[in-house]
């Protein structure tokens, strides 16, 4: 993506805020419809969505009965408005850094039943692809090099930590949590990662149960009906994402705590002793299933 364009999308994206309210709704009420495509919300996706209510200053509940035609037809009629709508279709279309079955589905869907310019929303979702794409190599440069120091600092040094605790090193650390399930792959066991993708309980700090935590960072909140099924596709999305990670970003080695292990001059040598925010202490976390190397 060239710098113009990301200019281009960045202003698209944020001339909504000065839209009059009924018009901001009725975004709003698009994007639920596009983020709850497949069936589910998954964390990336409702954290967005979220982030865009507030940046909207509306509440994301207002769009509940909100017609979808009607709204489409309000933002549609008037060029400046439709590009601004396309803009933010695309983004919240690649949400989660890919558009799945569902969701290509439901842009076929829309572009035909609602008349919308073909051409001009998959110039959109070009632009939206390029820019997650660099939102997420950032993201996951700096989580291979800040977020080991600053876990060692705040939970002692471990092989694994929870998903709860790694969110958090996330936000302490003012790194973006667009990629967090990267993080939480890198970072925590086999086990505890694919618990975390279907559980409805995590909270920031720890594994105490309750919407509200989960909502707060610590893992996706998701309804029994919403949860992924078939573990063994967790497990390989687990493997996934930790080769993507280190064939890009850390020299092909899964050793990501590697740089900050006692005896590698990084620190982290009370190792076992320290009691973290997740109601376990080190030497709980180090009884989990070890990292593959």
């Amino acid at each position: 993506m060239s710098l113009l364009d990301s200019i281009s999308l960045f202003v698209r994206r944020t001339q909504a805020r000065w839209w009059p309210e009924d018009a901001r709704l009725s975004l709003l009420r698009i994007l639920y419809e596009v983020y709850a495509t497949n069936g589910r919300i998954t964390d990336a996706e409702r954290a967005q969505y979220a982030d865009f209510a507030r940046d909207l200053g509306t509440d994301p509940d207002a769009v509940k009965g909100r017609d979808l035609r009607g709204a489409l037809a309000s933002l549609t009629a008037e060029a400046g408005r439709r590009a601004v709508l396309y803009a933010w279709i695309a983004r919240a279309l690649f949400a989660d850094g890919r558009l799945d079955t569902a969701e290509e589905s439901f842009v076929a869907e829309l572009i035909e039943r609602y008349e919308l310019d073909e051409s001009l929303l998959r110039k959109e979702m070009r632009r939206a692809m390029d820019a997650e794409r660099v939102e997420r190599t950032q993201a996951l440069a700096l989580y291979v090099h800040e977020l080991p120091p600053v876990l060692v600092e705040r939970y002692g040094y471990a092989e694994t930590y929870s998903p709860g605790q790694v969110c958090t090193a996330i936000e302490k650390a003012g790194l973006s949590t667009r990629a967090r399930e990267y993080a939480c792959a890198m970072f925590c066991s086999r086990v505890r990662f694919v618990e975390w993708v279907t559980s409805a309980t995590l909270s920031t700090d720890g594994d105490e149960a309750g919407k509200a935590g989960a909502e707060a960072g610590g893992g996706p909140y998701r309804t029994e009906a919403e949860a992924p099924v078939d573990e063994e596709d967790r497990g390989a999305r687990y493997r996934s994402l930790r080769e993507e990670v280190a064939e890009e970003h850390n020299e092909g080695s899964q050793r990501f705590m590697a740089r900050v292990a006692p005896g590698s001059g990084g620190g982290g040598d009370d190792a076992g002793a320290v009691a973290n925010e997740g109601g376990l202490s080190t030497t709980d976390l180090g009884a989990l299933p070890s990292l593959p190397h």
